[in-house]
């Protein structure tokens, strides 16, 4: 049979299934308002009327008039295209299908297979009515050796995002437009990071999404880079970000020291990365406004900061509290608090090796493993050494760990919560 006639008939069906879901659709409707008691005229004129304004009765009919059409003028582009293969004796071919949320099941696993043009017709070709999608299908068959655009792909039929697109974070290929998706999202007046690499800054701008999309409402003006060998990776306020662009030259190595720092306790669980520090510093950038340590002291701004230090004051008592009981379980054990020294010294033997020392250097031998101390004794809900430091440290430390740890603590995740809210 030919190809036309495959059309033909094709169009026929459709057509006719068309007409006899209508036709089902009408009789239903018309007993149903027989058995309302309506008239014969009054039925007619409902009719009428649903007719000319594209009804719920005649609108689906009319519908699908217009689908078969669309899809028989594609289906008909579909032939055209095969004939002119056949002609140019291609043999092997690739089927293309399209990247959306529209795409069905059946044509999303069909990407990427190769067959002859006999082999596609045996388990369907596109429009031919073998996929969910039926005769509304949108993929292609190409030949084997064509080299167009996103053949390697789906076909994408969406317009591509603008660089400032708040989805953009992170894809940026030039260091310009990643600026420019600062400028627009972050409201920033003032970008100046020379020295840092497209890829840290795209870590940063999918960052600062993961942020935005979580609630965060940033403040910063000023985002810069400075050079310094200090041990920080970067600083924050309430209105400047900086970033030491001395360790992200080499991010992967301060990366894996941070590794030895988390199994130490100095920072959190999960605290070992890029984003995880950076998160830190956002935490420093959206607490202060509330509350933050000053001198000795505390300064309170807002009643989220009340809530914030209300919160700090209940870690603390549950910390002491977890401590004097695992102290208590140990003795009533039968162990002394000499054995319990040792115990927690024994998590703890990273020791200075003096035979390999110098005056200008430091090795040591051995390992710190105090955070597995540290879970033990309170059961996962301690946030750091470092959170010591200050209630600021500990509100960024906890801000850090509920974004990053698989498993943060129940402090850290109720200091999210009261970071990012808004007070009216």
């Amino acid at each position: 049979m030919s190809e036309p006639q495959d059309l033909l008939i094709t169009m026929s069906a459709l057509l006719s299934n068309s007409v006899a879901k209508s036709t089902i659709t009408l009789e239903e409707s018309i007993s149903q308002m027989k058995l309302s008691g309506m008239d014969v005229n009054q039925i007619k004129s409902v009719l009428m009327n649903d007719l000319n304004n594209g009804g719920r009765i005649f609108g689906s009919y009319r519908n699908a008039i217009k689908m078969t059409t669309k899809n028989g003028v594609g289906y008909n582009s579909n032939i055209a295209s095969q004939k002119v293969y056949q002609d140019s004796s291609v043999e092997e071919f690739q089927w293309v299908g399209i990247s959306d949320k529209r795409v069905c099941e059946d044509c999303e696993d069909r990407h990427g297979q190769t067959g002859t043009m006999e082999y596609f017709r045996t388990v369907g070709l596109p429009r031919s009515g073998f996929s969910i999608c039926q005769t509304n299908c949108r993929c292609q068959l190409v030949p084997m050796n064509y080299k167009g655009e996103n053949i390697e792909e789906p076909i994408i039929t969406k317009k591509p995002e603008s660089i400032t697109s708040l989805k953009m974070a992170g894809k940026h290929t030039s260091i310009k437009d990643s600026e420019e998706w600062l400028k627009s999202n972050l409201k920033a007046k003032d970008i100046r990071l020379s020295g840092i690499d497209l890829d840290s800054r795209n870590r940063l701008n999918k960052l600062f999404k993961k942020h935005i999309e979580s609630g965060a409402n940033f403040k910063y003006e000023i985002i810069r880079s400075y050079n310094s060998k200090s041990n920080v990776v970067a600083r924050s306020g309430t209105k400047e970000l900086m970033l030491n662009k001395y360790h992200l030259k080499d991010i992967k190595k301060y990366e894996k020291n941070a590794k030895d720092w988390v199994a130490s306790g100095w920072w959190h669980n999960g605290g070992d990365t890029f984003e995880s520090i950076m998160s830190h510093e956002f935490g420093h950038g959206l607490h202060i406004r509330h509350i933050y340590a000053s001198g000795r002291g505390v300064r309170i701004n807002t009643e989220i900061g009340k809530k914030i230090n209300d919160l700090y004051g209940e870690y603390i008592l549950d910390i002491r509290n977890r401590e004097k009981k695992f102290q208590s379980d140990w003795i009533a054990s039968g162990k002394s608090l000499s054995d319990l020294r040792k115990y927690k010294d024994s998590f703890n033997t990273k020791l200075v090796d003096l035979e390999k020392s110098t005056s200008t250097s430091i090795v040591y031998k051995g390992k710190n493993e105090m955070y597995k101390y540290y879970k033990e004794v309170y059961g996962g809900e301690y946030i750091s050494n470092y959170a010591t430091e200050n209630i600021s440290e500990w509100i960024a430390e906890c801000y850090s760990m509920a974004f990053h740890s698989k498993n943060p603590s129940s402090y850290a995740e109720k200091v999210k919560r009261l970071v990012l809210s808004r007070e009216d």
